[in-house]
């Protein structure tokens, strides 16, 4: 089914965000080789189960009441931590790489800066170039990639220009749809194939923290599926 789930944005998620961040604060953050800005923690599901179960059918409870004695699924969830890529507010470097999550069938985020720079959110796009594919990243590129995101400090020069001709190359090939400011304690979430990247890295309150989930594999009763109630309408 295509596009069963619609984007959607979610304010005042958590009853008491401030325990939750403070709880994410405590964690351990490393970067074991994903191509992606920052740190994550391990997956929640190892760190506290509880925490994780409470949290992932919370999100499924905005589509709807996820019975977990009818309902299978595989979800990923971390905390992590994005720095920005330059001082300078508006430089090319700190533009979120426009991607999707080609495995994923539902993502989310939820904010978790008191004091956010608004404008790091995520933005979402349409595809303009149609000979431009999802997975034509090559070799070359994701060593790039590695180079750039795996960099604790700072990375070789070489990798830096060649990461930023490569960003602009990318995300030309898009237009923007819509755009979702960063709030505190705000969720969103969207279809794994929806074109999307952070609105800007960019952040001088040191970095910008969120939870992330990546919903793999669902099975649940299909009255829980937005895009299947909406098709039961014939217009």
């Amino acid at each position: 089914m295509n596009n069963p789930f619609p984007i959607t944005c979610y304010n005042n998620f958590y009853e008491n965000p401030d325990s939750v961040r403070e709880f994410a604060l405590s964690l351990d953050y490393t970067n074991n080789g994903g191509f992606y800005p920052g740190f994550r923690t391990k997956c929640l599901s190892s760190i506290s189960k509880e925490f994780y179960q409470e949290s992932v059918f919370k999100l499924l409870s905005v589509f709807g009441l996820f019975d977990e004695s009818n309902t299978s699924l595989e979800v990923h969830s971390y905390f992590q931590k994005t720095w920005s890529f330059s001082e300078d507010p508006n430089s090319i470097l700190n533009q979120g790489w426009i991607h999707v999550d080609p495995k994923t069938i539902l993502a989310a985020v939820i904010y978790l800066d008191p004091n956010p720079n608004i404008d790091s959110g995520t933005t979402m796009y349409t595809l303009t170039d149609n000979n431009f594919g999802k997975d034509e990243i090559s070799e070359q590129m994701k060593k790039v990639r590695y180079d750039v995101f795996m960099s604790t400090t700072t990375c070789d020069i070489d990798s830096g220009k060649h990461y930023e001709k490569s960003l602009i190359d990318n995300n030309k090939q898009f237009e923007k749809t819509l755009e979702i400011k960063n709030c505190y304690n705000r969720a969103i979430m969207y279809n794994g194939d929806q074109f999307h990247a952070q609105s800007s890295i960019y952040n001088k309150f040191d970095f910008r923290l969120t939870q992330i989930f990546f919903v793999d594999d669902l099975h649940t009763p299909v009255n829980n599926i937005p895009r299947w109630r909406c098709n039961n309408y014939a217009l």
